[in-house]
């Protein structure tokens, strides 16, 4: 049973092992021990170790080997199939890329095989298209991991806009949370402080604005 990792077991089998009459044939119930032999005798059958059939439950595996082949037969004709159902898409498939000018294995117009020099830029591009296209390749965008800042950053980013966010409280509300923005992960910490001054207030009151000019009270 090789390349089988399961086995059925059927509810019939108690009648084997608490005795029943099978076929016209009265069958005493089995002892403890007489069902642990035929339990390990199952396993290792199954596992292809060759078991020997104990004499006193020979009756009972003749029955349950039955069964075993059964289902193994079973088993191989569902392998016999789905290996021919894959080797008849392989080869819809590979009708199709030979209708459509391709070759089967790397998709490349059979064409671009012997084209001039002079354009061979243009046909890289050319592939490339049709690589992706026959393929289904999905260009990755690249994405920039985020980086929790520190409080020192939070507080030169406030420093240079000169705003009245509470440091500390920022950097504790969102380090609790995981920097999270409700069920999302946080993507530009600048762009939270700049949504926390609306509520913080944006200048500070220990400066003065005049004409564009931003004068610091000592």
């Amino acid at each position: 049973m090789e390349g089988k990792k399961a086995f059925s077991l059927y509810t019939d089998l108690i009648k084997l092992v608490n005795g029943s009459n099978i076929h016209g044939v009265e069958i005493e119930p089995m002892t403890d021990e007489e069902a642990g032999q035929l339990f390990r005798w199952m396993l290792e059958y199954v596992n292809d170790l060759h078991p020997l059939v104990p004499k006193n439950i020979k009756y009972a595996v003749v029955h349950v080997k039955k069964q075993l082949d059964e289902d193994l037969e079973r088993w191989k004709e569902i392998c016999k199939k789905n290996k021919e159902n894959i080797n008849k898409r392989w080869d819809t498939e590979r009708n199709k890329s030979i209708s459509n000018n391709t070759t089967v294995y790397d998709r490349i117009p059979l064409d671009t095989k012997n084209t001039d020099k002079d354009k061979d830029k243009d046909k890289d591009k050319d592939i490339n298209n049709t690589l992706k296209e026959n393929m289904c390749i999905k260009e990755k965008t690249p994405t920039s991991r985020f980086i929790p800042p520190t409080p020192e950053e939070i507080q030169k980013y406030c420093d240079e806009r000169n705003n009245l966010v509470d440091v500390n409280r920022f950097y504790d509300f969102y380090q609790s949370k995981g920097w999270m923005v409700g069920k999302n992960k946080m993507k530009d910490w600048k762009a939270a402080i700049r949504t926390w001054e609306k509520d913080a207030g944006f200048k500070n009151s220990n400066s003065l604005e005049d004409d564009g000019i931003i004068i610091k009270r000592l």
